[in-house]
């Protein structure tokens, strides 16, 4: 509405755009931001998958491991705001969204061993406790966890995969209103059940006779 050489309208009331912010930046509710999302998911995974290239152990592994999926997520959400003009205003969601990265990926390297352990009986412990060291991938004969026994083109779905849907579960709970404290709720569903179902189909891909239930079938003792 024009009057008096004023325009009024929703902005000039302090009302926000719909998908807008009062200062214009992109909010929870866009499209716009659920592509950042997608994007920040996708390269910190990926950033996981080149670190895992190097094959690595410990220490070592898992630093990189957190460096690679925290630069991959900056990156990407940097590179976005640089090249559209409707991410530019998303410095504050791409930073939050790299803290959810390195507190998903923490939260894996802690437990990927034992859940390994969990789905597959194969007697993979704490990484302070040996890692896979007692596990049956290290037999002569004899099945072998499908898991630990996974090439690089096969295994992304164990860890990457697993850590790009935690993040969207964290940015779309995020998005719909869910209270601050209850988000960290929706990571770790995202990893036990992705976990769990990329172990059945592993299992069933491969014939592996363990899951789930029954005693521990770890390395061979001599």
């Amino acid at each position: 509405v024009q009057a008096d050489g004023f325009l009024f309208g929703p902005s000039s009331l302090g009302f926000a755009s719909p998908g807008q912010g009062n200062d214009g930046s992109v909010t929870a509710r866009t499209p716009w931001s659920r592509w950042l999302s997608l994007a920040v998911a996708t390269s910190a995974g990926a950033g996981l998958g080149l670190i895992k290239h190097l094959d690595l152990q410990g220490m070592q592994f898992y630093s990189a491991a957190l460096a690679g999926t925290t630069l991959g997520a900056v990156l990407s959400g940097r590179l976005l705001q640089c090249s559209c003009t409707h991410f530019r205003a998303c410095g504050r969601q791409t930073l939050e969204l790299t803290a959810a990265v390195f507190g998903c990926e923490v939260l894996q390297l802690v437990f990927h061993n034992k859940y390994c352990n969990l789905i597959f009986r194969c007697n993979c412990a704490w990484e302070w406790s040996g890692g896979w060291d007692n596990c049956n991938v290290h037999n002569s004969s004899g099945p072998k966890c499908s898991w630990c026994v996974a090439r690089h083109y096969l295994s992304w779905t164990t860890d990457c995969l697993v850590l790009a849907m935690m993040l969207l579960a964290f940015s779309e709970a995020k998005a719909r209103g869910v209270h601050v404290l209850l988000l960290p709720i929706f990571p770790v569903v995202a990893f036990l059940l992705v976990g769990l179902v990329v172990g059945a189909c592993f299992k069933v891909a491969t014939g592996y006779p363990y899951f789930l239930t029954g005693p521990l079938h770890g390395k061979d003792m001599p």
